[in-house]
């Protein structure tokens, strides 16, 4: 029997598969950054599809399978819903995803990284993030200073 892990965890990108597939990756609080295969998901009745939104904050459901990790199902947390009506945030919120995203490795748990992440998006809604500050603390916290 396939064991399903579950996880909360922040979408920082996809990628179009063959057919109706998806690559998402996700930075996980228990497992650090994955990439998931979301079998069928573009398909037009998905409810998934909306969920796989970068930025979006979910609790994911997903199993592992000799050829990689496999998306069973989501919750939405988080939209960011109010975040992302802004340009200038929304490019923030983009630019600190891109920054997890090229700094973390994969399957390699960063508990207090993805703390660090939700925090600064709370900064972000409330204008008072410093992406200098933060950058340089996550960068420490992974062991690069």
């Amino acid at each position: 029997m396939t064991k399903i892990n579950k996880t909360l965890a922040i979408v920082l990108k996809k990628q179009q598969l063959k057919d109706r597939d998806i690559l998402v990756f996700v930075f996980s609080r228990d497992f650090g950054k994955l990439a998931l295969i979301a079998k069928n998901i573009a398909k037009i009745t998905s409810k998934r599809l909306s969920h796989i939104d970068t930025g979006n904050i979910l609790r994911i459901y997903f199993y592992e399978s000799n050829n990689g990790f496999y998306l069973s199902d989501t919750d939405l947390i988080s939209g960011l819903f109010e975040l992302k009506q802004d340009k200038y945030r929304i490019q923030e919120l983009y630019t600190v995803l891109d920054f997890i995203d090229k700094h973390t490795v994969a399957n390699q748990p960063e508990i207090k990284v993805f703390n660090m992440l939700l925090d600064y998006f709370k900064q972000i809604l409330q204008q008072t993030a410093k992406f200098e500050s933060f950058k340089a603390d996550v960068l420490k916290e992974l062991g690069f200073s």
